[in-house]
């Protein structure tokens, strides 16, 4: 399931694996190794990727991609996994062929570094000469546009 169906349906992966290990159970005699395979692996992926430890970071970040599906990005071939309040990874959350588009956002939704030049904040702290004197410009700049 990707990240894309996981926001959308919340507790669908659950319900899944829940249909899933009822189909398992019909296989009284055993017979079917691979399908308890599968759903054993399934289900450790399902808590590695709900291992949150602090769920408002979870869900600030489910916040902006809901947000971010909104608006016409588009990110199904990726998931985020959280392993500590401070400490999160991207993963493919399925085999990428080669040349496959993994992360879309429509340009006009992208904040960029001429943006934050050119708002008004921005536009005070070039002239003042600001770019040449903080040790990250870049960063400066593009959080006080955000802000």
């Amino acid at each position: 399931m990707s990240e894309y169906e996981r926001i959308s349906n919340p507790g669908s992966a659950e319900k899944a694996i829940e249909c899933f290990n009822k189909a398992v159970e019909l296989d009284s005699e055993g017979t079917n190794a691979d399908m308890r395979d599968l759903l054993n692996f399934a289900t450790e992926e399902l808590k590695e990727d709900n291992h949150v430890p602090v769920p408002a970071e979870k869900e600030r970040f489910e916040t902006m991609f809901s947000w971010m599906l909104e608006h016409g990005a588009n990110f199904d071939k990726l998931k985020v996994r959280y392993y500590a309040p401070d400490y999160r990874g991207v993963h493919a959350a399925r085999d990428i062929k080669k040349g496959e588009t993994i992360l879309y956002v429509p340009k006009h939704e992208i904040i960029t570094l001429e943006m934050a030049f050119a708002s008004p904040i921005g536009s005070q702290m070039f002239a003042r000469g600001h770019r040449q004197r903080l040790l990250s410009p870049k960063h400066s700049f593009l959080s006080t546009y955000v802000m």
